[in-house]
């Protein structure tokens, strides 16, 4: 009967007004018929938990399965994902200390306009940058990069621009990606402050999870040049005299196919 009304559902869904519905509607009767003709406990709880991602806060399910794990560890931090408008706001504060840099030089010159127009453009070139090089470090990396995550424990919170966790627990060390685009080479000075900002993250992240944790510091130059050898020199030796791990790439957007 369920596997009926199932069926049912599904044709319902072909209508464009209340395919939604009737989709998790055709899933949670599918769920439930197959369950009951499995006849076996453990297809029971499972069911249980599917069907509840419908009907209550999927928080909540995390917090049950972790307690019949007994993993108490859960407790302490959570890992969640970024909006698309919390990942723009964390872009805009990062952008913000280049604009803010412009509209001081020229604000004689430049209307008011024009600045939000130029800070508009630089957030979209920002973001687009960051998800064009978090594919290539997949590539490099050769492995799934967890994007746009929140490390939540009960006094504070860290935003990351990539993750890859590590499979064992406190065996090997997890990777944190923090990307940084330069809409000019010129203004290779914030580096100083970013390199600053990467290194608390990762002594924060590992400090939130109990973890050891590698920085991996992705630059994105506009353009096609690149950074300088002077730069480059410099971006060595801040990875040198860092008391944290700092390995670092450095992509053109022109590199990335922008």
């Amino acid at each position: 009967m369920l596997t009926l009304l199932a069926m049912l559902f599904s044709i319902v869904s072909l209508i464009p007004i209340v395919r939604i519905h009737s989709l998790k509607l055709l899933a949670l009767l599918f769920v439930a018929g197959l369950c009951l003709f499995a006849n076996h406990p453990a297809t029971y709880f499972a069911a249980l938990f599917i069907i509840a991602t419908a009907v209550t806060e999927l928080e909540f399910l995390q917090n049950l399965a972790a307690i019949i794990r007994g993993n108490k560890d859960y407790f302490s931090y959570k890992i969640e994902a970024l909006s698309n408008e919390e990942k723009k706001e964390k872009i805009a504060k990062e952008q913000n200390v280049d604009l803010n840099k412009i509209s001081e030089e020229d604000k004689e010159n430049i209307s008011k306009e024009h600045i939000r127009n130029k800070t508009r453009n630089g957030i979209k070139r920002a973001y687009e940058a960051e998800e064009k090089a978090l594919d290539a470090m997949e590539k490099y990396f050769d492995t799934e990069i967890k994007r746009n995550v929140r490390i939540k424990s009960k006094t504070s919170s860290l935003e990351l621009d990539g993750l890859i966790p590590s499979v064992v627990d406190d065996m090997v060390s997890e990777k944190i990606i923090e990307i940084k685009y330069l809409s000019d080479p010129k203004r290779f000075g914030f580096m100083h402050k970013f390199f600053a900002s990467a290194e608390h993250v990762t002594r924060t992240y590992s400090k939130l999870t109990n973890k050891i944790a590698k920085m991996h510091l992705v630059i994105v130059v506009e353009g096609e040049t690149g950074l300088s050898e002077k730069q480059t020199n410099q971006l060595k030796s801040m990875v040198d005299r860092s008391t944290v791990s700092i390995g670092y790439s450095i992509f053109t957007t022109k590199q990335l196919g922008m």
